[in-house]
């Protein structure tokens, strides 16, 4: 009989898996190599009042692949390195990384 903690885990690498375009390959720290989802940084604009905000980026990551992640730790996606802000688990496997753009490779 499988667990749920094993069903959890078998749906989240359904989830993130590159083949079927949710997730991508990122670098930790110059050298972990995960699977996560990336939400590029978009401006958004209220329709009430016209003002444009700016959202940062976040990654997507099963927690366990991101159990060592710390703030200010590094995340390359592409070309892009990232500064880990903020580490948000949600208490279902995932944890959302909010980051901060701090240069090209």
């Amino acid at each position: 009989m499988t667990s749920l903690r094993d069903q959890l885990e078998a749906d989240l690498d359904v989830f993130m898996d590159i083949e079927a375009g949710f997730a991508q390959e990122v670098v930790l720290n110059g050298s972990l190599v995960i699977k996560a989802v990336f939400n590029e940084r978009v401006p958004v604009v209220n329709d009430y009042t016209g003002e444009t905000e700016s959202v940062l980026s976040t990654l997507v990551a099963k927690t366990t692949d991101i159990e060592e992640v710390r703030p200010h730790d590094t995340v390359t996606v592409g070309p892009v390195t990232y500064e880990v802000l903020e580490i948000r688990p949600d208490g279902t496997g995932l944890t959302t990384l909010t980051l901060n753009k701090t240069g090209q490779d």
